[in-house]
């Protein structure tokens, strides 16, 4: 048997279909970015794609599941920075009336470890220091980077502010307003781009229908292009300078593609691309990689904690160490049901990840004994797992410090004008938000629906300050 039939009989065992017919665009990952480039490849009658998925079901990192008598969003569930205009995602929650929580991130309780209240008047003036020295250190940073003295990290930006987090009230307030935004410690990220809670105006998804129900309903017309169970493993450029992209379930092609997985899915090679995807590119994704951020439901018998605060922050815990914790007793979020919400993020998220249920119940009753003397174990847990999902490998992206406008003219780069790639790392200062990835992936459809059209499409290389050829 020659190479040339051996060859194709691997082909056959592994890759069982070719399709034969050749797409103008295929879209990879049906999360909100593929989604968004969908439906507006749709809207302007750009009918020849299709949309490869390799879960089971559309949204990617926006799944509800029920949870003790309500639908649980274990993935996105904010709607943040609805204040902008426009807002796409915020505009489709009207449209459709979907049951809103508007967040009042100033109702926190801190509370010491053994369950004292926090004094009011600590607790004021520990926030108020934090908020002026943040906006100073956004300053500081800002006009560094002006000046062409490079980016810091939001820690180092921080200490040029004078905030030293040097009490466990400090530390229990940078909890809250910092890493729970940015899912990192401010070590890990950059000082520019790094978000504050309460920033902007937020609301929580409580809608029985789900938190992607709007987009779902808005895709509707091409849901017939999307083919889920189809998981992506290797994307090939042909001398002829189209594609072959290759699933578990056949080999498809085009003559354009858009990679809409995550950093992390991206960073780890799991995806064979042939050629290999040049340095600029590689190393732009490097800035942007995935954080780890854990949400941990639980529901109990009797609410036995303060339920007028929408948010009990522990002063006094190891940083992150069931330090945030949500409650959901009002009209708008689940009232009743008796349930709490505990927010690990980092490296405590990641290492929870490799812990049973049992445990985590264990170590939760512990520290909420600690604190109400009245407290009961859970009757019933519900754990997000986003950094061990291999489709994921991670919740949502941080800009890492030191990330530049090369870096961001990079990831917004196509490589050889037709492997196109979008997601919410590319939404600097709104990184890591659905409605980002939804928007994105529409302007990113934009740009490819141009190139096909009139043929005005990107150089093959972005222009770089500093450029390696690769």
């Amino acid at each position: 048997m020659n190479l040339i039939l051996i060859g194709a009989f691997l082909t056959f065992i592994f890759y069982p279909y070719v399709y034969s017919q050749e797409y103008d665009i295929l879209v990879l990952g049906a999360g909100f970015s593929g989604l968004g480039a969908a439906i507006q490849f749709g809207k302007n009658n750009v009918n020849n794609f299709l949309v490869l998925e390799a879960k089971d079901y559309i949204g990617g990192r926006i799944k509800q599941v029920p949870f003790g008598g309500v639908t649980i969003e274990l993935g996105a569930g904010w709607i943040h920075d609805a204040d902008i205009v426009p807002h796409k995602y915020y505009d489709l929650s009207k449209k459709y009336n979907m049951k809103l929580h508007p967040v009042n991130y100033a109702n926190v309780l801190y509370k010491w470890k053994n369950g004292t209240k926090v004094d009011e008047n600590l607790k004021l003036q520990t926030e108020n220091e934090l908020s002026n020295k943040y906006l100073n250190m956004k300053n500081i940073a800002l006009k560094r980077y002006q000046e062409g003295r490079g980016g810091v990290n939001m820690r180092t930006a921080l200490r040029m502010s004078d905030w030293i987090p040097d009490t466990y009230m400090k530390q229990a307030a940078e909890y809250f307003r910092l890493d729970f935004e940015n899912g990192v410690i401010p070590e890990d990220i950059d000082a520019i781009t790094s978000g504050s809670t309460g920033s902007g105006k937020d609301y929580i998804n409580t809608d029985p229908r789900g938190y992607s129900f709007p987009v779902l309903e808005e895709a509707k017309f091409i849901k017939d292009k999307i083919l889920l169970k189809h998981e992506v493993t290797k994307i090939e450029q042909l001398a002829n300078k189209k594609y072959k992209v290759y699933t578990t379930k056949g080999i498809f092609s085009a003559k354009h593609v858009l990679v809409t997985f995550s950093t992390g899915v991206l960073l780890s090679k799991k995806i064979t691309f042939i050629p290999e995807l040049p340095l600029w590119k590689t190393e732009a994704l490097s800035m942007v990689p995935m954080n780890h951020y854990c949400k941990i439901f639980l529901q109990f018998k009797n609410a036995f904690w303060d339920t007028k605060p929408e948010y009990i922050v522990v002063a006094g815990n190891d940083r992150g160490y069931f330090q945030h914790w949500q409650t959901f007793d009002f009209k708008t979020l689940y009232p009743g049901k008796n349930i709490l919400l505990a927010t690990l993020t980092g490296e405590t998220c990641k290492k929870y990840h490799l812990i049973s249920d049992v445990e985590v119940i264990d170590e939760v009753f512990a520290v909420l004994k600690g604190m109400y003397a009245q407290a009961t174990k859970p009757t019933a847990i519900l754990r997000s797992s986003w950094s061990t999902d291999p489709h994921a490998m991670g919740s949502y992206s941080t800009q890492t410090g030191g990330i530049n406008e090369d870096d961001y003219r990079a990831l917004d780069h196509p490589v050889n004008a037709s492997l196109w790639f979008t997601g919410e790392y590319k939404g600097r200062e709104e990184f890591g938000y659905a409605h980002k990835a939804l928007e994105l992936g529409m302007e990113e459809a934009e740009r490819i629906i141009k190139c096909i059209r009139v043929y005005h499409c990107p150089e093959p290389r972005p222009t770089r300050k500093i450029y390696c050829s690769r």
